[in-house]
């Protein structure tokens, strides 16, 4: 069985890598992104040259070109500060296509600058940025246009709520009346999961302003068909709710800190037997520490099944605000910090479109963020 199974994950990895080296890159990342602001297909192609000034842009699908050689990977940093630069000039809503890893410094700094905005004096707004193994998109806010652009982006964001928005305000969950997580929630998560299927998410809610347990009731109203199994470490919390209570609901809750190796084996564990050993979508709104994201994350995503939906809330929180340890300065980002992990995550993912057998994560498939958001893929 496991010889049968790599021999499926190797001809996949290596169809993936044709797909990048062919005319469909483009088409496949544009796929990632469901229902986007803006129609990609629709939008005039721009391919830009580096070694020209650009005047006059206009709203468009601006492509970067990609050299083929794999003797130089990175392209200079000098490089990267004028695509930023660049980029700073679009006008709202365009569109920026980048192929493969040449331009990873860019990727990097458009994917912390989703996360970016209100948390440092650094603001590039990107609305959303999206990446495969072959490239990423990244789509121009419409901060400080009062016409246009930014009538769009409040009519699109009307179009694409769904059930989540809906049941989210009734369960009185701030993922949707503070943070507009349903802008992403409701295109990426499905309209239903297997019967019996697994779902986790790190936060009951305890010690939060809201209801203790809002999320747990919108997830278990949105999939009344999943086992929804929620986690947090406040005992006490968890307790006061009343056994008779919690025996009442659709869902489980799991008393487990986030932090300690040791508790999320134990988790792991007790979800096993009844989730076959897979989840079909884990969310980490957890104590929103660096740290914690990180072991959550190398701990829970082993679990994750096919084209399973690993969500990190609050990225940009844990990333920039000085309340949460290693937080940094907008620019620098180190080890230990959320947003340089997701980083290292996207450069494991932009390797597989080139040497697809070097891969460290086999099964990712795609990333996708918003504002303080992002979404791990599996195929």
């Amino acid at each position: 069985m496991v010889g049968r199974w790599c021999l499926v994950a190797g001809a996949f990895l290596a169809g993936s890598a044709a797909r990048c080296e062919e005319d469909l890159w483009l088409s496949e990342v544009m796929e990632e992104v469901s229902r986007p602001v803006v129609d990609f297909t629709e939008l005039p192609k721009v391919t830009l040259r580096l070694d020209e000034k650009v005047s006059n842009l206009s709203r468009a699908l601006y492509i970067l070109p990609w050299r083929r050689s794999r003797t130089s990977e990175a392209a200079p940093a000098s490089t990267a500060s004028a695509l930023v630069e660049l980029w700073r000039q679009l006008p709202p809503l365009a569109v920026l296509a980048v192929r493969g890893t040449e331009h990873f410094e860019l990727l990097k700094r458009l994917l912390f600058a989703t996360q970016e905005r209100s948390h440092s004096q650094v603001d590039l707004d990107v609305q959303e940025f999206a990446c495969t193994a072959c490239g990423c998109l990244a789509l121009r806010g419409a901060t400080g246009v009062k016409t246009g652009g930014r009538g769009r982006l409040w009519r699109w964001q009307r179009r694409v709520a769904g059930r989540m928005k809906q049941l989210g305000e009734a369960c009185k969950t701030d993922k949707v009346w503070r943070h507009s997580y349903h802008l992403i929630y409701d295109r990426v998560l499905p309209e239903t999961l297997e019967p019996g299927s697994c779902f986790l998410e790190i936060g009951y809610g305890c010690g939060m302003s809201y209801d203790v347990g809002a999320s747990a009731r919108l997830w278990a109203e949105l999939y009344p068909q999943t086992q929804v199994h929620m986690v947090d470490h406040n005992k006490a919390c968890v307790q006061n709710m009343g056994q008779d209570f919690l025996n009442r609901q659709n869902y489980t809750v799991h008393i487990a800190d986030q932090s300690s190796i040791k508790d999320l084996e134990r988790l792991k564990d007790d979800l096993y037997d009844g989730c076959s050993g897979q989840l079909s979508v884990i969310i980490d709104d957890g104590s929103h520490q660096s740290q914690d994201i990180i072991t959550s994350f190398l701990s829970l995503y082993p679990m994750l099944g096919s084209k399973g939906l690993y969500f990190i809330e609050d990225l940009g929180s844990s990333a920039y605000r000085s309340m949460y340890r290693d937080s940094a300065l907008a620019g620098q980002e180190a080890p230990g910090n959320s947003l340089y992990f997701m980083a290292s995550l996207l450069r494991h993912l932009l390797r597989k479109g080139s040497t697809p057998e070097r891969t460290a994560y086999p099964q990712l498939r795609a990333l996708q963020c918003r504002r303080n958001i992002c979404v791990v893929k599996n195929w």
